[in-house]
Parts: structure tokens; C-alpha cells; sequence
């Protein structure tokens, strides 16, 4: 995946983990979507495999349920009117990560450690909606420069 691929699936993932997210461990996966901000945060942070998402045993299945709800939602576009432009073939990487995400086994993970701490307040960007990393928000820091 190219770079402003990758950039454009965790801009279209964080409008809808953002808008979906009902309670902290929901904001915590929509934050930890968000921190993969790759202008921002550099090339570090696209270097993952679905197992090593923040994936625990006990939660898992509800963690699986929350993921696919937000693959969902931004495959029906949820929050791009937000984005000023319909990204084109982000689509295909969704469908992608779907099919990772429903053939993921629980022996293939190790209880998540986050390299994130989860804030004592969830802020969200007043402009999309989604909830804030420590240097703003993906899609403000992705938008091009006008």
C-alpha cells in the first residue's frame, strides 16, 4: 500500500471509530486508529499486522464486533462529508482489512500493549469529529496546505 493509501484508510477509519466509539475502551481503539497518523508520526507507525493491533483475549470478540462495525461504517462513507473529496479506492483496502480482521484466530495474538496511554479525557477535533492524538488530529494534519 502506498503511503497516501495507508494515510487515507486511518483518516477514513478514524471519522468512523470516532462517530461510533460509545464507551472509553471504543475511544481507546479510535485513538489508537488515529495515532497512525503517518505524516505526523513517521513511517513507524504503519509498520503493523492485524495481530498486533491492541487486540486482548478477554475482549476480543467485542474488539473483532467494534473493528468490523467501523469497516463498515466507513465503507458506507461514514464521516467523509467531513473530508471536502471521496477518497478514491480506499474501498478496496477496507475490504482488505475486513477479511484480515474475520480470519484473525485468537492464537494469533498477544494481549495488546498499547504505545499509547489512554487520556484521562477524550477530545475531539471540533472540525471532523475525531478523537484528538497527542499532535491534533489525523485528518487536519493530512489535509493539504491551502
Amino acid at each position: 500500500m502506498s503511503n497516501g493509501g495507508y494515510s487515507v484508510l486511518h483518516e477514513v477509519l478514524a471519522l468512523a471509530a470516532s462517530r461510533l466509539a460509545q464507551n472509553d475502551d471504543q475511544r481507546l481503539w479510535a485513538l489508537w486508529i488515529a495515532s497512525h497518523d503517518l505524516p505526523t508520526f513517521g513511517h513507524g507507525v504503519s509498520d503493523y499486522d492485524v495481530t498486533e493491533m491492541p487486540w486482548t483475549h478477554a475482549g476480543l470478540e467485542s474488539e473483532r464486533a467494534f473493528l468490523l462495525a467501523v469497516i463498515d461504517a466507513a465503507l458506507a462513507h461514514l464521516g467523509w462529508e467531513s473530508l471536502g473529496y471521496s477518497p478514491p479506492r480506499v474501498g478496496e483496502s477496507l475490504a482488505e482489512l475486513r477479511e484480515l480482521v474475520v480470519a484473525m484466530r485468537a492464537s494469533e495474538i498477544a494481549d495488546g500493549e498499547l504505545e499509547i496511554d489512554a487520556p484521562t479525557q477524550y477530545t475531539t477535533c471540533d472540525k471532523h469529529g475525531v478523537v484528538l492524538h497527542d499532535l491534533g488530529c489525523i485528518v487536519c494534519n493530512n489535509a493539504p496546505a491551502s
